[in-house]
């Protein structure tokens, strides 16, 4: 039930994003639904006995329909708005060629990120694969600015490239990376300062996992420092390059993670992620100035 109105959700805040509503765009999905999630979670918690994963289960769905379907009142009335009626057109092979790349583009960066966790619970214990997880979210709030940053830079990207503003959009794309680097910089070093406090909020045995928030925070830090080449690439047509770097990645990751956690347990997985993601970030960096000049 939640994943028809994930995608909904999604497909109307790239409405949004296409039309430069930058706010409309993030709302639901980073405001909206946190805040309901949070409030039913609550609820479970003040008012059911013996709260289990079904109940936030229920809450997350609940959560991603009224943010989705609010959402998307929102966005067709204002897209409805803007756009008047005209002859209907449909260009069914561009749409596939496009949906073809970007499914291999996500799907890629969604099993990268869940690949290192089901290693280590192969591999490891039950109690690492916790220790594991929370360290890598809490380090994914590092990630968390290059994710928004190439969001809100996607408009500008693709009007500089429609005009072929070649130099202008090297320009952007410099200063963007450096106000990246620059915030995920200054997040990493805090959340390095405070990362043990923060992993015990999970409980005491999950401070083990600090070292393993240290590497990947340098990690993601140094990718921001490279700037939102993902985006640039799919925002100037190149997404199946960008698609097939991710997706190359993919067993050098594996590989990775099997020999170093077979190494170094827990902190292995860690060094196999970082290596990963920092490598990735560089053949992106390459092929953006090969294809573009823009890096």
């Amino acid at each position: 039930v939640a994943i028809p109105a994930l995608a909904f959700l999604n497909l109307d805040a790239a409405f949004a994003r296409g039309f430069n509503w930058m706010t409309a765009s993030a709302i639901a999905e980073q405001i909206a639904r946190p805040t309901i999630l949070i409030l039913l979670g609550g609820l479970v918690v003040v008012f059911v006995t013996d709260p289990g994963a079904g109940y936030f289960v229920v809450a997350c769905v609940v959560a991603y329909v009224l943010a989705g379907l609010v959402q998307h009142l929102c966005v067709r009335n204002a897209v409805e708005a803007r756009v008047l009626p005209g002859e209907r057109r449909a260009e069914p092979s561009e749409w596939l060629a496009m949906s073809a790349g970007m499914l291999l583009l996500n799907g890629s960066q969604t099993i990268r990120m869940n690949t290192d966790p089901l290693l280590v619970g192969v591999m490891l214990q039950p109690a690492d694969v916790a220790i594991y997880t929370a360290a890598m979210r809490t380090a994914t709030l590092v990630s968390f600015v290059m994710m928004v940053a190439g969001v809100v830079a996607q408009p500008r990207i693709s009007a500089l490239h429609a005009l072929q503003s070649n130099r202008e959009l090297s320009g952007f794309l410099s200063a963007t990376t450096r106000g990246v680097f620059l915030v995920s910089l200054v997040i990493g070093l805090l959340l390095a300062a405070s990362g043990r406090p923060i992993l015990a909020l999970f409980g005491p045995e999950f401070v083990a996992g600090y070292p393993v928030l240290l590497v990947l925070i340098a990690s993601h830090v140094m990718a921001a420092a490279m700037g939102p080449l993902t985006s640039a690439l799919v925002m100037t047509g190149q997404q199946v390059w960008a698609a097939s770097i991710h997706a190359a990645a993919l067993p050098v990751g594996a590989i990775l993670s099997v020999v170093l956690i077979s190494l170094f347990g827990l902190s292995g997985a860690a060094l196999a992620t970082a290596t990963s993601l920092i490598l990735t970030q560089l053949v992106l960096y390459l092929l953006v100035r090969r294809l573009r000049g823009v890096a």
